[in-house]
């Protein structure tokens, strides 16, 4: 049995603007005599302890080290290379952090999520999307985090992958945010939700739609066929025009 994500209210905040969340300029010959070390510690503490040393860092460099300590044969390190780009905004860290959300231990595949937090680029999509069905549930739930970075027509197309995962806790939360969206694209993603082979998934997008629209429908087809016909009295906000 999988854990259970509650679907989660309101956006948790707007994207950074910053290359990384703390840290010092690492310089060049720094992260080389890291990445020596790294190559050469027989002992996984001592590997660790060097991914430690990483994340005080704050350097492009940084992502190249992550991808070859992906490889490690243990997790510990695995995941500790991942938190080391635990703020970083740019798009090179997606890399590292699909191939992470691609590894058999859950620690490694949170720590990934929490590498890919800050990035606000849509080439993260990807990975949002394979978190989606991940069996853990935190990890679907921080992917719902990571959604809130990504630009808006990435968040869209996300949510319509999020309305096809197998787990239910993700389709519902998907319906919570497009409740929250508050617009025409919210709509027409809510009106496939009804469709949803879940009960509780259709009805919590019928109570988004009543919400939305002030409207209630008990089947699909009804509410699909009347948002045909009225969409146009609504702004793109969902406020009915004068």
């Amino acid at each position: 049995m999988v854990e259970q994500v509650a679907p989660r209210a309101a956006p948790r905040h707007s994207p950074r603007h910053y290359l990384r969340r703390g840290g010092s300029d690492a310089t060049a010959a720094e992260l080389s005599t890291l990445a020596a070390d790294y190559s050469q510690a027989k002992d996984a503490t001592a590997r660790r302890a060097l991914m430690d040393k990483l994340a005080s860092y704050c350097d492009p460099e940084a992502v190249s080290i992550v991808m070859s300590a992906l490889g490690d044969p243990s997790a510990e390190v695995r995941a500790a290379a991942l938190e080391a780009l635990s703020g970083y905004t740019s798009a090179d860290v997606v890399a590292p952090a699909l191939k992470g959300l691609q590894d058999a231990d859950v620690a490694v595949r949170r720590a990934a999520m929490e590498a890919l937090s800050c990035v606000a680029d849509a080439s993260a999509a990807e990975a949002i999307a394979l978190a989606f069905t991940d069996a853990d549930g935190e990890v679907r739930e921080a992917a719902f985090d990571c959604l809130q970075e990504v630009p808006y027509e990435a968040q869209i197309g996300l949510l319509e992958e999020a309305l096809k995962a197998p787990a239910v806790d993700v389709r519902q939360a998907a319906v919570s945010e497009l409740e929250d969206l508050s617009n025409h694209d919210a709509m027409d993603l809510l009106l496939q939700a009804m469709r949803d082979s879940d009960a509780q998934v259709r009805e919590d997008a019928a109570d988004a739609i009543w919400f939305l629209v002030s409207e209630r429908f008990t089947d699909a087809d009804t509410a699909r066929r009347w948002w045909q016909a009225n969409r146009n009295r609504f702004d793109e906000d969902l406020f009915e025009k004068d």
